[in-house]
């Protein structure tokens, strides 16, 4: 099978993750590799032991097999070993609109559409858009997703293919029925949809535009009664902050002309900024998952950074709709944890998390390597509650791995010098679980 695009599979390594997951299983396996990534820092020669979906060791391989000495080796070669990439924000079920969402100018418009997909297509197109987003994801070297669905969560097909994190449900409507009657569905989802130790259940109330204060307020209260983490959509678009702040724009009128609001009833815009309102009806809080903020309002960063809420970055999604730029280095310093996601593929090329850091890297150079891969490993589960768990080669953590060739023609490469390779030559990656 081969990866599409300058990012994926070769044929050969294919067959080789396949032999090297299969001995990851409850016999222990030593995997051998020129360097690696670990979350004690850069080394090379390493050895990694892998039990039952985790890390039993790791670190120099003639200590590691010294301490662990296991009857199958798997020497990688010339391999360097990274963390599973984390994709902290997508939605699986619109893969079937790779190229058929164009952007014309008006978000209004391009949600339209998207909105119109999501009620008519049928189920068996989204159930496979879901399972063809996954295979996507786990061929570009993902092992960890955020993922959020109306209709088709992929929930299940996470469990079938081994690809952990979070299947957000989303909730959304400004029509009190309409939320309520969504909300007592994903109470009974929830019931059935448990946790199986690398997949956990999620609510997403949808953004401040298309969801009402007391919806978020009710799904908070099923979030924390089942114990289950938080993502939102928020300051995406100019035409939010005016519907917000002022309550008009091309948003009004969708409202409008969609009727999302009861017969007879107006629009009242709250009069502050979409991350004031996530604040309003206490959304803003440690462990929330606030995916874009492409357009904060004065004050609205250090809100974020004061109630230690995550950020999902989603950088070719903003490329596709000519967004002004990112308020990255801001949001770094302020020490907010900013993780990487790609959208939907209704706003995106790719699924490839390598893509997303590469565009990253193009476009921040001031960015250091270090703190790029943490924004596709370590931040994402972080954002996700899954940092004691994964997005670190660490013992203890999931054996979620990939591995890149080490870099050609840099002999004594160090990490920097390899990350730059990474997040700019695009190698093919080789997943090993």
């Amino acid at each position: 099978m081969r990866g599409s695009g300058p990012i994926g599979l070769v044929e050969a390594w294919a067959r080789e993750a396949s032999s090297i997951a299969a001995a990851l299983g409850m016999r222990p396996t030593l995997i051998r590799a020129k360097a690696a990534f670990l979350a004690s820092g850069f080394l090379e020669d390493v050895g990694v032991v892998c039990q039952g979906g985790r890390i039993a060791g790791c670190g120099s391989f003639v200590e590691v097999a010294t301490k662990h000495p296991v009857s199958r080796v798997v020497d990688l070669g010339e391999m360097v070993l990274l963390p599973g990439l984390v994709n902290a924000h997508v939605h699986l079920e619109l893969t079937g609109l790779r190229g058929r969402a164009p952007f014309s100018g008006s978000f209004a418009d391009w949600l339209g559409a998207v909105g119109a997909y999501i009620a008519r297509a049928p189920g068996g197109e989204l159930r496979r858009g879901v399972a063809a987003g996954a295979e996507e994801a786990l061929q570009t070297g993902t092992t960890v997703v955020g993922d959020v669905a109306l209709r088709c969560p992929a929930y299940g097909e996470m469990r079938r293919r081994g690809l952990g994190g979070v299947s957000f449900l989303e909730v959304l409507g400004l029509r009190r029925r309409v939320a309520n009657g969504l909300l007592r569905w994903r109470q009974w989802q929830t019931l059935w949809m448990r946790p199986d130790g690398r997949v956990r259940v999620g609510l997403s109330p949808h953004a401040p535009y298309s969801t009402s204060a007391e919806a978020y307020r009710s799904t908070l209260a099923l979030a924390e009664s089942r114990k289950m983490p938080v993502m939102t959509h928020v300051a995406e678009t100019r035409a939010e902050a005016e519907l917000m702040e002022r309550g008009t724009g091309e948003l009004a009128t969708l409202m409008e002309e969609r009727g999302w609001l009861p017969e007879g009833v107006k629009w009242q815009a709250p009069g502050m900024s979409p991350v004031e309102c996530l604040n309003e009806v206490g959304f803003l809080r440690k462990g929330a998952m606030l995916a874009h903020v492409n357009y904060p309002s004065p004050g609205d960063l250090q809100r974020i950074a004061d109630a230690g809420a995550s950020v999902v970055f989603c950088p070719q999604s903003h490329r596709h709709f000519g967004h002004e730029e990112y308020p990255l280095l801001d949001m770094l310093r302020l020490g907010i944890n900013v993780a990487l996601g790609t959208d939907s593929l209704a706003s995106n090329e790719s699924l490839s998390m390598l893509a997303e850091g590469q565009l990253v890297r193009n476009s921040f150079p001031d960015v250091p390597p270090l703190v790029l891969l943490d924004m596709v490993t370590a931040n994402g589960t972080k954002a996700l509650g899954l940092g004691e768990v994964a997005g670190q080669i660490r013992e203890g953590y999931w054996s979620d791995m990939i591995a890149v060739p080490y870099p050609p023609g840099l002999p004594g490469a160090r990490g920097q010098r390899i990350l730059d390779w990474v997040f700019s030559e695009a190698p093919a990656v080789k997943r090993l679980r």
